[in-house]
C-alpha cells in the first residue's frame, strides 16, 4: 500500500520544497486535458537532472508510490498530464530540457525529456548545423521525446495490424 505521507517528505529533503506540489490549486493545472477527463493527483514532482529522477524513483519504490512521468505535457495526441490511472504522483520532466551532445559526424542528438521541437530547431539554425529536422505537425513546445514516441506507437500498431491481416 502506498505510503504517500513518508515519499513526499523524503521528495522534499532530496528535491527541495519548491519542486514537490501538493496544493490543490496547483495541482489543477496537471488535470487540464481535451478529453474532458478527470482525475485525481496527491502531488508533483519537478526533478531537473537524471540523479534526481534516478533518487525520487528509489524513494517511490521505497514507499510504493505509483508514478506517472511526462516530458512536456502538451503532446495531446495521445493525452495530456493527466495520469490515466488516480493517484499517481505526476513527474514534470519539462525543466530537464537541456541538449546534451550533438554528433554532426554521426548525425545524431542526445536531448533530456524537456527539448522541445522549438529548443532543437533553434540550437540548429543559431549554431548553422546541416540538419534537417524531422519535425511532426505539432507545434514548437511539443516536446520531441512525446513526438517520438507517439511515432512509436503508432509504428507498433501499425506493425501489428500486418502481423495480424497475414
Amino acid at each position: 500500500m502506498p505510503n504517500y505521507s513518508s515519499a513526499l517528505q523524503e521528495w522534499k529533503q532530496t528535491l527541495g520544497e519548491g519542486n514537490v506540489i501538493c496544493d490543490t490549486e496547483s495541482i489543477g493545472f496537471y488535470t487540464q486535458n481535451v478529453g474532458g477527463l478527470e482525475g485525481k493527483i496527491p502531488a508533483v514532482i519537478k526533478p531537473h537532472s537524471l540523479e534526481e529522477v534516478q533518487q525520487l524513483i528509489l524513494i517511490a519504490n521505497r514507499y510504493e508510490t505509483p508514478l506517472w512521468a511526462f516530458s512536456t505535457g502538451r503532446n495531446w495526441g495521445l493525452g495530456s498530464r493527466l495520469p490515466v490511472k488516480d493517484d499517481c504522483v505526476v513527474v514534470d520532466l519539462h525543466e530537464m530540457n537541456r541538449i546534451r551532445e550533438i554528433n554532426t559526424l554521426h548525425g545524431y542528438v542526445v536531448i533530456e525529456p524537456g527539448v522541445t521541437q522549438g529548443l532543437l530547431w533553434d540550437y540548429l539554425n543559431e549554431n548553422n548545423l546541416p540538419f534537417v529536422f524531422d519535425a511532426t505537425g505539432s507545434g514548437r513546445d511539443t516536446s520531441i521525446i512525446g513526438n517520438q514516441l507517439i511515432k512509436l506507437r503508432k509504428s507498433s500498431q501499425d506493425t501489428a495490424l500486418r502481423l495480424l491481416s497475414h
